[in-house]
């Protein structure tokens, strides 16, 4: 059985062009048209059929240049939201949780901000600050310091200074009992 006839639905249509649409929508392949320039080369000639006018707008329709408005319209809300993604993700910083991103950029080539102050600080408070500014840090007992036990007396590069996150930060403190948890 094959597929109803347009005729069907609109009885002006003539027998050509329901022959035409009947042979291009046959089950059997070797019934169909062997291409689909040769289905609509003989659309287009069932097309000046005086009956079968009413298909002319559907065709020249399809064939224009341009995309539809609607079309257009769609392409670029999509690509709207891509790039909105795309700068959404791109905020983000490229270590992963629980350390750093081996792959990421080296942490010489980013600017980063200016090193905070830890000189009179315990070195336990010292040593935190700095990790929550994104540096590390490695100390030493300073000997020849003065002040009170297990405070920071210098720090190099100097507070203020600019340098890349990641940036080690000496710090030299006054010798005291259990200054740090890790043994001095």
């Amino acid at each position: 059985r094959g597929a109803p006839h347009i005729r069907t639905a609109d009885p002006r249509l003539s027998d050509t062009a329901d022959g035409v649409i009947a042979k291009g929508l046959a089950r059997d392949p070797d019934r169909r048209y062997a291409t689909a320039g040769a289905f609509a080369a003989a659309l287009s000639d069932a097309v000046h059929d005086p009956v079968t006018r009413v298909l002319r707008p559907i065709i020249a329709s399809s064939s224009g240049r341009w995309p539809r408005l609607d079309t257009l319209l769609a392409l670029g809300v999509v690509l709207a939201i891509l790039i909105g993604v795309v700068l959404f993700f791109a905020k983000f910083p490229t270590t992963t949780v629980g350390g750093t991103n081996p792959t990421a950029t080296p942490t010489s080539a980013i600017a980063g901000p200016g090193i905070p102050r830890v000189t009179g600080l315990k070195l336990d408070q010292a040593i935190n600050t700095l990790e929550g500014a994104g540096f590390h840090a490695s100390w030493d007992v300073g000997s020849s310091l003065q002040g009170a036990p297990c405070t920071v007396g210098t720090q190099s590069p100097a507070a203020g200074a600019s340098a890349a996150r990641g940036t080690t930060v000496d710090l030299r403190y006054v010798s005291g009992k259990d200054c740090t948890k890790k043994s001095d």
